[in-house]
């Protein structure tokens, strides 16, 4: 399964191909205050929106 992790500031997004990897970046916008959430699921590709946008 593949991770896609979108950015709403405009970043290029940015794609994990393991658990593993998905969980680290998880962990490190956690650890920033950054809210995470799942936009979309599909039976290969789960789609993130980092909502890092300052208002």
């Amino acid at each position: 399964m593949w991770y896609h992790f979108r950015y709403e500031s405009g970043g290029n997004p940015y794609i994990c191909r393991t658990e593993k990897e998905r969980d680290k970046l998880l962990r490190k916008y956690e650890r920033q205050g950054v809210a995470v959430t799942v936009e979309e699921r599909s039976a290969a590709l789960v789609f993130y929106v980092i909502h890092d946008k300052e208002a």
